[in-house]
């Protein structure tokens, strides 16, 4: 899935497992939004560039590591918005959000894994709504 130029909202979505990058996308899309995935470095590379509204972000990339994707898109796109999945203990989650406020970057949400995706709809709901972000699931509960 790829966007192009649309009056609905844009997503990139960032995981190392193509088979969550689609799931995420899916439900993403039944919300409204156009969706661009990258599961692996040259798609993270290739699509990071580009004008999206909101980037979710997996915190375990493995090869592919999150600290240089937030970086990446600190600089291609400053003040990005951010969602962060994550099967991460919440203290890892905590040094997500400060490492991306550090790079000028907003985290409006966060969602543990396995996630319910109602949960994952909500954290979207609220975004597009302008309310304050959620950070939910096991560990994540609490604002950061």
């Amino acid at each position: 899935m790829t966007y192009e130029a649309s009056a609905r909202p844009t997503m990139l979505v960032v995981d190392d497992e193509p088979s969550i990058c689609e799931l995420i996308g899916e439900v993403a899309e039944s919300e409204g939004y156009d969706v661009a995935l990258a599961s692996a470095r040259d798609d993270i590379d290739r699509l990071i560039v580009l004008d999206h509204d909101i980037t979710v972000l997996d915190l375990d990339l493995g090869r592919a590591g999150d600290d240089d994707v937030l970086r990446a898109l600190a600089m291609r796109c400053p003040g990005a918005r951010v969602v962060f999945v994550s099967g991460a203990d919440a203290g890892t989650v905590v040094d997500a959000h400060r490492r991306a406020a550090t790079y000028g970057l907003q985290v409006v949400g966060s969602c543990a894994k396995p996630f319910d995706l109602r949960t994952f709809r909500r954290v979207l709901s609220r975004h597009n709504h302008g309310l304050p972000a959620e950070f939910a699931g096991s560990g994540h509960s609490t604002p950061l």
